[in-house]
């Protein structure tokens, strides 16, 4: 989805209704970093944060292996999994990293694990959140407080 175009008002997604809402909303439950056109969501890993593009179109959470490790230089993996491919081109790797926070909530988090895009290509982003790896029933972006809340 085209968060360009969609921050100039604030919206929500209702899955259940299967509609697109443009409307004010109120305040979220987790914020996001300032930027001009996407939404940041920060997650702790492993205590360190790294910083998400808030993305509808993906159905999971990926996150770039080789900015990871730059970032955590003793990160823990479990479950892995090699040899995956993710679109036309892209070799991923599947694992469980454990102890991730996203707000109050401490878990184990299945993620995908490909390298990062090259040079300065989306510099300080770490991956993207896929909304539906919450399969939450509506999800509300508010582009004016910087707010992203959602019901499950």
């Amino acid at each position: 989805m085209r968060s360009d175009l969609l921050s100039l008002s604030n919206f929500s997604i209702d899955y259940d209704a299967q509609k697109l809402f443009f409307a004010p909303l109120p305040t979220g439950l987790f914020s996001v970093k300032p930027h001009p056109v996407v939404m940041i969501l920060e997650l702790r890993v492993q205590d360190c944060p790294v910083d998400l593009v808030v993305d509808t179109g993906i159905e999971g959470i990926v996150l770039f292996e080789d900015r990871l490790r730059r970032r955590i230089p003793n990160l823990r993996t479990e479950d892995n999994v090699e040899g995956l491919t993710i679109g036309r081109q892209s070799r991923a790797k599947q694992a469980t990293l454990p102890q991730v926070q996203s707000g109050a909530r401490t878990t184990n988090l299945k993620v995908l694990l490909p390298q990062g895009p090259h040079g300065n290509i989306l510099p300080g982003i770490d991956g993207y959140w896929g909304t539906a790896s919450i399969k939450a029933r509506r999800i509300d972006f508010n582009f004016a407080t910087k707010r992203l809340s959602w019901q499950d």
